[in-house]
Order: C-alpha cells, then sequence, then structure tokens
C-alpha cells in the first residue's frame, strides 16, 4: 500500500508548473519541455469544455478521459499517427510523474495505448506485359 501525500498546490497550473520544473531537472531539451508543457495545457482546456462545468482536477483524470482525448485527436482533429502518439507521450510522462509521487492512487494512462503508424506502402510495380511495352516502345523510338 502506497503512502499518498499531498500534491504541491491544489490548483492545476500549479501541478503543471512543478511537471514543467520536473522536466527541467531531468535535463530534456527546451523544446521538448515546450511541447509537453503546450500539449498537457491542450489536454486541460479540452478536459474543461469536455466536462463544462464539473472539469475534474489533473489527479482526478480517469483513464476514459484520456481515452476519449486520444479518440479527439484521431477523429475531430484529424491528426497524424506522430502527433497524436507525441501528445499521447507527454500525457504518460505527466501521470507517470504524478503516479511516482504518490499524489494519485493509480496512473490513469497506464493502458493509453499509442496509434500504430501505418507501414509504408511498397510502390506498385509494372506488370510484364508494361514492362515489354516500355521496351519495345524504347527500342521503337528513334534516338535523336
Amino acid at each position: 500500500m502506497r503512502v499518498r501525500s499531498a500534491p504541491p498546490s491544489a490548483t492545476d497550473a500549479d501541478l503543471l508548473d512543478a511537471f514543467r520544473r520536473q522536466l527541467m531537472v531531468r535535463d530534456l531539451a527546451p523544446a521538448t519541455i515546450q511541447a509537453y508543457t503546450h500539449d498537457l495545457a491542450r489536454f486541460h482546456t479540452w478536459l474543461a469544455w469536455v466536462h463544462e462545468d464539473a472539469t475534474p482536477l489533473l489527479t482526478q483524470v480517469r483513464t476514459i478521459d484520456l481515452a476519449a482525448f486520444r479518440m479527439y485527436l484521431i477523429h475531430e482533429q484529424a491528426h497524424a499517427p506522430a502527433t497524436v502518439n507525441r501528445r499521447l507521450q507527454g500525457l504518460r510522462l505527466f501521470f507517470q510523474w504524478l503516479s511516482d509521487c504518490h499524489w494519485i492512487p493509480e496512473n490513469p494512462a497506464t493502458h493509453l495505448r499509442f496509434m500504430r503508424k501505418a507501414g509504408t506502402r511498397q510502390p506498385l510495380a509494372l506488370r510484364r506485359r508494361e514492362v515489354f511495352a516500355l521496351v519495345h516502345a524504347a527500342a521503337a523510338s528513334p534516338i535523336g
């Protein structure tokens, strides 16, 4: 059984600021820190939009909220898999950090899945008949 200590502050803004400082301590690149904090702010804005008057605190987010945000990014925003995965990575790090600090009873991002990237398709090859037609056309054309 884990002992649950209180988060550094009761507000989400202070919690996000503490996470940003933690990313700086980990010596992540400034662009990475900015991207993760921006993604968390987008999630927070979306959470307020979805829940309207009853917006949960970030320490009260459930797996269903994260899964719904993932679906929103895929279907409503039509983001590419790499963009969705990057946004999810920031959320996973944030909730793992909350869990490691014992500020949430369990990590809601544990089962949050990344999007599979579409495999690169092989270019379509010419059919045998098309190859022969091309060779015959090349042989029949006058060399200029």
